[in-house]
């Protein structure tokens, strides 16, 4: 089993809302099963993928999957009341399907288990949204750039399965965890990850480093890199990075992108560093270059940093 990496990731604008101080949830239902829980959905063997939200409040529950295709899925409980400070376990079904979900009495460790959607089974991994935690849900897919011969990675019947999901929990303290939900064919990973830099703030855009690394089975171990970027005013997100798989028979590396992206071109916010705009300053192993705007994002996931070195 992995250990929890958490890193502190401090504002370098504190007129810049990251989202870790959150209103819109009663600090009454802190440290209560009751509340939001916000988190990610996989179907196993496939690119089937969304984002899911479960509310339990006193006079019932209900639950939602918001699919990357754009159709919603939507779950009532099999209870209709809730008591407040209790441990919860509910069934949720639908016209898709069904999943059971629980959570201890202070609201921590939210599971659900016996995922089965338009009769393929899944796997939902879930983190409860706060007054001082903020939970970004974000769905994405991966693949492989040097697949050699791997059984898996190099079969293009299995491309469809390869979805990379992250959830992200920030506090109040400027920590944030993240947990990665990763398919292949038809296995399912679920690790912690770490958010390992200081948030770089470029006008209303805010950049940080995150990583991890998980076993694939017994086979090897993937460890991976990306580059976070959001914006709250626009609701933008976006997720670009790398992976290598090592084992004693393979190194394998690919790509990680969101399904969702921001676009930065022409705001005006970025260090550019031609007249046309189109291009910008990055510190490339303490040099300063200029790349193009649409390289920004994968020079930023393996820790070049956005403006010059000086």
């Amino acid at each position: 089993m992995l250990g929890l990496l958490i890193v502190s990731c401090s504002k370098e604008d504190a007129s810049v809302d990251t989202g870790v101080e959150n209103n819109s949830y009663s600090k009454n239902l802190d440290f209560n099963s009751l509340g939001n829980y916000q988190g990610t959905y996989v179907a196993t063997g496939t690119s089937e993928r969304g984002q899911v939200n479960v509310t339990l409040t006193q006079s019932g529950a209900k639950a939602s999957v918001q699919l990357a295709s754009g159709k919603e899925l939507k779950f009532t409980s099999d209870k209709v009341s809730f008591a407040s400070m209790t441990a919860q376990s509910t069934l949720f079904t639908g016209a898709a399907g069904s999943f059971k979900f629980t959570v201890a009495a202070d609201g921590s460790e939210p599971t659900v288990s016996d995922v089965n959607l338009n009769s393929i089974n899944g796997n939902i991994v879930l983190a409860k949204a706060t007054s001082t935690t903020n939970v970004r849900a974000i769905t994405g897919t991966y693949g492989c750039e040097t697949c050699d011969d791997h059984p898996l990675f190099s079969n293009p019947d299995m491309q469809d399965s390869f979805v990379w999901n992250l959830v992200l929990e920030g506090d109040a303290n400027g920590l944030e965890i993240v947990t990665a939900q990763v398919s292949a064919g038809s296995r399912t990973f679920v690790m912690d990850g770490a958010q390992a830099d200081p948030y770089a703030v470029i006008g209303d855009m805010i950049y940080c480093n995150i990583n991890g690394e998980f076993a694939f089975g017994e086979m090897g171990l993937v460890s991976w890199t990306a580059e976070h970027m959001f914006n709250d005013k626009e609701a933008c997100e976006s997720v670009n990075g790398s992976w290598t798989f090592s084992s004693a028979n393979y190194n394998l590396d690919g790509w990680i992108k969101s399904d969702t992206t921001c676009d930065v071109t022409g705001t005006g916010d970025l260090p550019y560093c031609n007249a046309a705009e189109t291009k910008v300053s990055i510190c490339h192993n303490g040099n300063t270059i200029c790349v193009s705007i649409n390289a920004m994002e994968a020079h930023l996931a393996h820790g070049d940093v956005l403006g010059s070195c000086d």
